[in-house]
């Protein structure tokens, strides 16, 4: 991903790296002249429903997976994933939908440039140094990223660690938080069973039982962890 200041930057940039294809908000850098040959372009604009997936770890299974129930559910994402995605051998996808699912990277604050509908933090640890300057520093990044989300949206967070438990304290936004106490969580799994090749658990919302036996062809709780933000993000705009 890069940033540049100007349009002829941007266009400069284009040709330099030798993208297959290009996304900007802004349409007159699209329609640019000078514009590369044979670049497809793609118009990112604020009708779009983006989910934003970030965090020090997880982000890039998290993000795939919920693109992967997107795909398969007939939403048709457009996908920009920071791994290879199994079932389509790449890591972006252009879909047919309203739906962008983004891994949002923060080595470089990048995210700070969204502004999605639906915010997911998986983590916070202290990394990056050559970026941030301290945890505080860190910490205050991610808050940004939370505020940009659109006020009408959803801010999703897992909270399974006490780190997380205390960050959260500090957001002036309503959020959702999500894991494996059902008892304390507005989303979490419960009921886990870890299998030679598949886990499986009960998802619950708000202590109540939304889903029973969800499965999931990982070993891992932590990848259980990422299921159920999965399947958070597959109800998405049906919190109450």
């Amino acid at each position: 991903v890069y940033f540049a200041e100007t349009r002829d930057e941007k266009i400069k940039k284009i040709a330099e790296v030798g993208c297959s294809f290009f996304v900007d908000d802004l349409e007159e850098v699209l329609i640019h002249p000078e514009f590369p040959y044979g670049v497809e372009r793609i118009h990112f604009t604020n009708s779009k429903k983006i989910v934003g997936v970030t965090g020090s770890h997880g982000k890039t299974s998290t993000s795939g997976m919920i693109s992967y129930i997107f795909r398969n559910t007939n939403m048709s994402p457009t996908s920009f994933i920071g791994g290879i995605m199994s079932q389509i051998n790449t890591n972006f996808e252009i879909g047919n939908s309203d739906y962008i699912v983004i891994e949002a990277c923060e080595a470089y604050r990048e995210f700070l440039h969204l502004t999605p509908d639906t915010s997911i933090i998986t983590n916070i640890s202290f990394e990056h140094l050559e970026t941030y300057k301290d945890m505080d520093d860190i910490e205050n990044t991610y808050l940004n990223y939370v505020n940009n989300t659109k006020k009408d949206g959803n801010i999703i967070i897992n909270t399974d660690d006490v780190f997380m438990q205390n960050w959260v304290k500090k957001l002036n936004r309503k959020f959702y938080t999500y894991g494996i106490d059902k008892d304390n969580q507005n989303f979490a799994a419960d009921n886990i069973e870890l299998k030679d090749f598949y886990s499986k658990y009960d998802l619950y919302f708000n202590n109540k039982i939304r889903f029973h036996h969800v499965d999931i062809r990982s070993y891992t709780t932590f990848n259980d962890i990422d299921m159920v933000m999965d399947m958070i993000s597959s109800m998405m705009g049906n919190y109450t």
